[in-house]
């Protein structure tokens, strides 16, 4: 009885938030102590059960054409209080209504833990408001400076991997120079009292190869043991452009970066029309590969065909995959 006391209290503080009607806290309350008084289901005796992962899809981060985008995921704010006939107290154009953040959401988050069990059973929008709450301070997306230059970062996405609830951001800088970089961040959170608490942050995981944008990227689970985040970019610099791929890994310990895989590379801005070469003596190459003969969590190569065909190699080594076949060809 007391843990549902305690839940009423917290409706209160939600009602007094101005996030629940009086009708609303009143229909609430008479759910929970109907509650309190249903008689105990006797619980099945635990028998031990080792961790099983489910491998997630590879998940795309959205469309790539021209330079790199920034990532766009929709997620649809307020579901878990639909879906427990709470409702938010809507404005006139269907916004939620204004609430003191802090009082809020940790009535919020009391509300939802006594209608789930785990913070991970919530519907996927609510654990990402509530993780970015936890490691970021803030949800949706927020606009701020780092000296001169604009910063915008935003949650997009929380996966439940077996050691960790993990929460991924994108850090941009839109005003950025040609040589510099966005970010894809990464936070590994654990619940604790019905609420998030980050156990490591790694904000810049992920680099992006070109003004100050985030990496197209994707979740996958085809090349290492745990699911990790491959991001592909581009980057041209005096008549040279080349392509690449990052694989970082989410491991229990915390992100782990391969070497790059380089993909492609293409010098023809940089040869003389009438000599055919560089200014450094190099023919014109244009050069594309793939990955091929992948070995999960061992090994891959890059197959490359074009003006030149040969082939590079990368195994795992320390827990990453390294380039063993020398320097890249591919190289800008």
């Amino acid at each position: 009885m007391t843990n549902h006391l305690d839940a009423i209290e917290r409706l209160h503080r939600l009602k007094e938030a101005g996030a629940l009607s009086e009708a609303e806290f009143a229909e609430q309350k008479a759910k929970l102590l109907a509650h309190a008084d249903a008689p105990p289901i006797a619980a099945p005796s635990p028998q031990p059960v080792e961790p099983v992962y489910t491998p997630l899809p590879e998940y795309e981060s959205g469309p790539k054409a021209g330079r790199n985008l920034v990532p766009y995921i929709g997620w649809g704010a307020g579901a878990l209080a639909v879906a427990l006939g709470l409702g938010w107290m809507l404005s006139g154009d269907g916004a939620p209504a204004p609430q003191p953040l802090a009082s809020a959401s940790e009535a919020d988050a009391a509300v939802a833990t006594e209608a789930f069990a785990k913070l991970r059973d919530l519907p996927e929008a609510e654990q990402l408001r509530l993780a970015s709450l936890a490691a970021l301070g803030f949800t949706g997306t927020r606009k701020s400076k780092d000296g001169e230059q604009v910063v915008i970062t935003k949650p997009l996405r929380v996966l439940n991997l077996p050691f960790a609830t993990v929460l991924l951001t994108s850090t941009e800088r839109p005003d950025d120079c040609h040589g510099c970089a966005g970010f894809v961040g990464v936070y590994y959170l654990k619940e604790q009292n019905g609420a998030f608490k980050v156990t490591g942050k790694w904000p810049e995981a992920v680099s992006g190869w070109a003004w100050g944008m985030v990496p197209d990227w994707k979740i996958s689970t085809a090349y290492t043991s745990n699911p990790a985040i491959v991001a592909e970019g581009a980057f041209t610099a005096q008549g040279y452009t080349c392509t690449g791929m990052n694989i970082v890994e989410l491991t229990p310990k915390g992100p782990v970066e391969s070497d790059v895989i380089h993909l492609s590379m293409n010098n023809g801005g940089a040869v003389d029309p009438e000599t055919g070469l560089t200014m450094g003596g190099d023919p014109a190459r244009d050069v594309t590969g793939k990955i091929v003969n992948v070995r999960k969590g061992k090994s891959l190569q890059v197959q490359i065909s074009g003006d030149e065909n040969f082939t590079e190699s990368y195994e795992m080594k320390g827990g990453k995959f390294v380039r063993t076949s020398g320097e890249t060809k591919l190289g800008c």
